[in-house]
């Protein structure tokens, strides 16, 4: 009857865990407040690399699957701690697993200075870089539009 005990608050804690990962993409400071529109011109533009956050499903499953094989062994108490260890190592496990199979990404993080004289911080794809430095930009309901870009010489 412990196992289940055990195993529920390793899945609560998983699902707790993955719930609150939330991707931010756009950063404002706090006590900024959003105008409906506005403009702005990028001052920074700079490619990084970005490891991704592990979600806990490696460590969830990793740890159901060791407590499942260690209930296998022993009796009596022999077995409760068999079953702990057990999922207690598959986590580990899982969780190293996952780590190790999550690709980073390559992103430009834009910095655009308001014409306000806000800076504000966003994050593209690398593999999509649509803002560079000097462009003009539109901001409108969390999103840059791309107004001007300015003239390369020949």
């Amino acid at each position: 009857m412990k196992i289940h005990h055990i195993l529920g608050a390793l899945v609560l804690a998983a699902c707790l865990g993955v719930s609150g990962c939330v991707p931010v993409n756009t950063v404002r400071p706090s006590n900024y407040n959003q105008h409906p529109v506005e403009y702005g011109t990028v001052t920074k533009a700079e490619m990084v690399r970005v490891k991704p956050r592990p979600v806990g499903v490696g460590t969830l499953i990793g740890g159901l699957l060791g407590g499942v094989l260690g209930h296998q062994f022993g009796g009596g108490a022999g077995k409760t701690a068999f079953t702990i260890v057990g999922a207690i190592g598959g986590a580990v496990a899982g969780n190293e697993v996952e780590n190790a199979v999550s690709q980073d990404r390559l992103v430009v993080i834009v910095t655009i200075r308001t014409d306000y004289g806000v800076d504000l911080v966003a994050e593209q794809p690398a593999d999509n870089q649509v803002l560079r430095l000097g462009d003009r930009v539109r901001i409108e309901s969390g999103m840059i539009t791309l107004v001007e870009r300015p003239k390369t010489e020949k």
